[in-house]
Formats: C-alpha cells, structure tokens, sequence
C-alpha cells in the first residue's frame, strides 16, 4: 500500500466519509487520480463507496466510507 493510500485513509477515519473532490483536493491530485487510489482501497475491501443523492438535478454523489476491515487499521482509543 503506497504512503498517498494510508493518507487517504487517515482522511476518511477522520471525516468519516468524502466525496471524490474533497479526496482529490486533499491530495492535491485530480479527480481521477484519487479515483485510482480509492479502487486499489476499494479492491482490497478498505473502501466502500455509496450513492447519495443530490438535493436537485444531478447524478446522485458518490461518497467513500472506510470498511470495518479499514477500522481496523487504526488503533481503539478508549
């Protein structure tokens, strides 16, 4: 797993969840290179991604949200 996948789960332990924008934008990359670090989480089932809908016209936004595999990862602080 490369140093920009831990960072994008850190990311998404800290915000719960992310659209692909708010991954990119941390990254500092273009969407469709965050794209390819959240399919290599979502292939190792670290990542799940889910529709939701829009408020309006659109396509509904696709949000990613770590797995319980992901949870894991990270230490429990009690």
């Amino acid at each position: 797993m490369s140093s920009r996948q831990d960072d994008v789960l850190s990311f998404l332990k800290s915000h719960s969840r992310a659209t692909l924008q708010e991954v990119a934008d941390h990254l500092g990359v273009t969407k469709q290179g965050a794209l390819r670090h959240l399919e290599a989480l979502a292939a190792s089932a670290l990542v799940e991604v889910r529709s939701e809908s829009t408020h309006g016209r659109g396509r509904p936004e696709h949000t990613y949200r770590l797995t319980s595999a992901a949870e894991q990862r990270f230490p429990a602080s009690h």
